[in-house]
């Protein structure tokens, strides 16, 4: 993530580390003028707090930050659209001529069936962010491999960086599709 670049971060627990370096970031100077869309209000609570922590205000802010309308799921507490009639989901990466980059969460990694995530109203916004997305990383950790689950997010064909944490089977998949998947 560089200063000013419009970036999507999914909800979930690993996004919420990008979330966490990001803030670092902000506070050292080393990033400014950035557009963040989250689905996420736990991480529009963190961003938030961060800001307010920094000083931050309408003119003075490094943060832009942008939450699509709809309501709370109770299990993730991520935003989900209202419905497919307006759906902010849809209008914000028209609003800001698409993003940079998108950060989505997986629930299940597969080689066969790629990358996965249950069949819930959270996957409209990651499919929208996917494909609004000039760059897309997607990151989850190793207690979803070999897990595939309803719903295909991308399958190892797709363009994008599959960052995880070290495993025997990522680790086999690495040496067939190289520096498409990263392991911290």
């Amino acid at each position: 993530v560089r200063s000013g670049m419009k970036v999507y971060i999914d909800a979930g627990s690993t996004t919420e580390q990008v979330i966490h370096i990001l803030c670092k970031r902000i506070k050292m100077h080393t990033l400014t003028n950035l557009t963040l869309v989250t689905p996420s209000v736990n991480h529009a609570d963190v961003i938030s707090a961060c800001c307010v922590n920094m000083g931050f205000d309408d003119d003075s802010s490094a943060v832009h930050l942008y939450l699509p309308g709809g309501y709370v799921r109770p299990s993730t507490q991520a935003i989900v659209p209202f419905s497919n009639e307006h759906n902010d989901f849809e209008e914000l990466p028209k609003k800001l001529g698409g993003y940079d980059l998108a950060i989505i969460g997986a629930n299940g990694i597969s080689e066969a069936a790629g990358l996965t995530t249950h069949a819930n109203t959270e996957i409209q916004g990651k499919l929208l962010a996917y494909n609004n997305a000039k760059q897309r990383v997607m990151v989850c950790d190793d207690s979803k491999v070999n897990i595939v689950l309803d719903y295909r997010i991308a399958s190892f064909d797709d363009d994008f960086v599959l960052i995880s944490n070290k495993n025997p089977v990522l680790e086999e998949m690495q040496t067939r599709y190289g520096n498409k998947i990263v392991l911290v």
